[in-house]
């Protein structure tokens, strides 16, 4: 049975910072799940400032082999959407396709300013999400 200190502890990073005003050194992390698509965030937190990194894997590549003519149609939306502003897509070594966006983010890490740069993200990547998802 947990000891009445350890109750009163603060286990998410995320609370102890909205509890405490204590900073971790370390990135708090959270996950969560949007059409099918799980997103990993990590904050780390600064004075001013707090640095924002969002991850999804929203699909795989196909080979030349299988479907050479969503192969051309994925590496053309790859290249449409380098013109983004905050999502970027790339294709791994293994011809898995990510979404992410990685940036600092000025004031502090309050929930209103991470659900706004989660919903920045979110704006742009979705459109380009939704269409890798009819090829990949």
């Amino acid at each position: 049975m947990p000891s009445a200190d350890t109750a009163t502890k603060p286990h998410n990073k995320a609370f102890q910072v909205l509890l405490t005003g204590e900073k971790p050194e370390d990135p708090c992390r959270y996950r969560f799940a949007l059409d099918g698509v799980s997103y990993a965030v990590s904050l780390t937190l600064g004075e001013a400032e707090f640095h924002y990194r969002i991850t999804a894997r929203v699909g795989t590549r196909p080979y030349s082999a299988e479907n050479p003519d969503a192969r051309k149609v994925v590496a053309e939306i790859l290249r449409q959407s380098r013109k983004l502003d905050r999502a970027h897509f790339l294709s791994d070594r293994h011809q898995g396709l990510w979404a992410y966006a990685d940036r600092d983010a000025e004031g502090e890490a309050t929930p209103e300013a991470v659900v706004h740069e989660t919903l920045l993200f979110l704006q742009e990547a979705r459109p380009y999400i939704r269409l890798l998802a009819e090829y990949a």
